[in-house]
């Protein structure tokens, strides 16, 4: 029962920290399925929303943290925070926010920034 339920989990409404809480107490019945820890960020990145994992899927993350740190940073951008999923496109009162992040600046580096003025420092590209 809890394998599927490690199958099937997705982000849904829950704050980014609470999904990996609960994908981390269902790995202990299913870490099998996910023997690396490059399987393990695979399968934690596709479960988040869509509108997170449009600005995570094309970054190679070397650690669970630094993908956790990088979806942080995305709903806190968007305004999702820890108030519960928004539709993409609706605008909540007082905030101004258009229908998906906005995209990051790159630079020679390798490195993208966002906009500082909306809770984005960096997000390193490996």
């Amino acid at each position: 029962m809890k394998e599927q339920e490690f199958l099937t989990l997705r982000h849904g409404d829950t704050s980014v920290l609470e999904y990996e809480r609960r994908f981390h107490d269902f790995l202990l019945f299913a870490s099998h399925y996910v023997p690396t820890e490059e399987h393990v960020i695979e399968k934690l990145r596709d479960g988040i929303r869509h509108e997170l994992r449009q600005g995570l899927i094309v970054v190679q993350f070397k650690s669970v943290r630094e993908l956790i740190k990088a979806a942080q940073a995305l709903e806190a951008c968007i305004g999702d925070g820890h108030q519960g999923h928004h539709e993409v496109g609706k605008k909540k009162d007082g905030d101004d926010f258009t229908s998906r992040p906005p995209l990051p600046n790159k630079r020679k580096s390798g490195v993208f920034e966002a906009s500082k003025k909306r809770g984005i420092v960096a997000v390193l590209r490996r």
